[in-house]
């Protein structure tokens, strides 16, 4: 008589152990703690040209502060720096969010096509403001 109401106890307490736990911060939805802005995969920037996102990765260096990197495919020649600016610049006001999600205080974006490759570096200043470290060398 007892054993089907031990078997019962024995199965919740297993499956509420082998629960992810995720702790709650006052303010936050469940699916803030759970999801990136960038997603892998297909995206579609809000002018509705798309990226294929390959990864993003937290790298630490030795010498500097860690950075989310964001490595992406895109139909922009690598070649085209304007255009490939121009899509830089829309997608860092999304990918931002998830950098400043993990506490970092830089950021590169990595765009791709075919074999060519470029990379865009960002960081935070002591004021809070986010600036191109290519946009320093103008």
């Amino acid at each position: 008589m007892y054993k089907p109401l031990l078997l019962i106890f024995l199965f919740t307490f297993l499956v509420a152990d082998c629960t992810p736990y995720i702790k709650y911060t006052p303010g936050k939805n469940i699916s803030d703690l759970q999801s990136r802005n960038i997603k892998d995969g297909e995206n579609t920037l809000p002018s509705g040209r798309k990226i294929f996102v390959n990864n993003v990765t937290k790298m630490d260096f030795p010498n500097g502060p860690s950075a989310l990197v964001l490595n992406y495919s895109t139909s922009v020649s690598i070649d085209n720096m304007k255009d490939l600016r121009a899509e830089v610049d829309e997608l860092w006001p999304i990918f931002v969010k998830d950098v400043e999600a993990a506490n970092l205080t830089s950021a590169a974006l990595r765009p791709v096509n075919g074999p060519k490759g470029n990379g865009f570096v960002v960081l935070k200043k002591d004021d809070g403001t986010w600036h191109f470290l290519d946009d320093e060398k103008k």
